[in-house]
């Protein structure tokens, strides 16, 4: 065989292992879709909506009835510091998972929505023990259940 012949086999097998591997990723990844991404907590892949913009981070998960077991939301700052979270509007109980460069720096577990009718001034604040540049919010007593901890990195699967 000459040696173009070899070379034409050669592009066409990895042209068609590039397809198969590209079919395969698509396959097993479950889609996500704009505004959402992928994340691995302690093993398991979660679901997080992105709250991007100043009226979305101020939403958050806010007049919400329900989260899935592996679903929540992930709040990014621009600025590393100390950030501050109320439960305005909150329906559903939450821990909320405080991050500065993709690893957990600490664990609010179990909040509990507010009365009803609560005024806005009187509603407490959850503020991070430290500096942080992102925050999950997901299920109360998820963060328990996967034995989350100050350390652990949350890896991105899907942007």
């Amino acid at each position: 065989m000459s040696a173009g012949w070899l070379l034409l086999a050669g592009g066409l097998i990895a042209a068609f292992a590039t397809l198969v591997a590209v079919g395969l990723v698509s396959v097993r990844t479950p889609p996500v879709e704009e505004g959402a991404l992928l994340v691995r907590l302690a093993g398991e892949e979660f679901r997080l909506e992105i709250a991007a913009t100043p009226e979305g981070r101020a939403r958050g998960l806010a007049g919400r009835t329900e989260l899935g077991a592996n679903e929540g939301m992930l709040f990014r700052f621009d600025i590393t510091a100390p950030h501050s979270f109320w439960m305005k509007g909150m329906r559903i109980p939450i821990d909320i998972v405080w991050l500065s460069g993709g690893v957990i720096r600490a664990v609010t577990a179990g909040i509990e929505p507010p009365p009803p009718g609560i005024p806005d001034a009187e509603l407490p604040r959850f503020t991070s023990p430290e500096p942080v540049d992102s925050v999950i919010e997901i299920r109360a007593g998820r963060a328990s259940e996967l034995g989350l901890g100050i350390g652990q990195r949350v890896k991105i699967l899907l942007p």
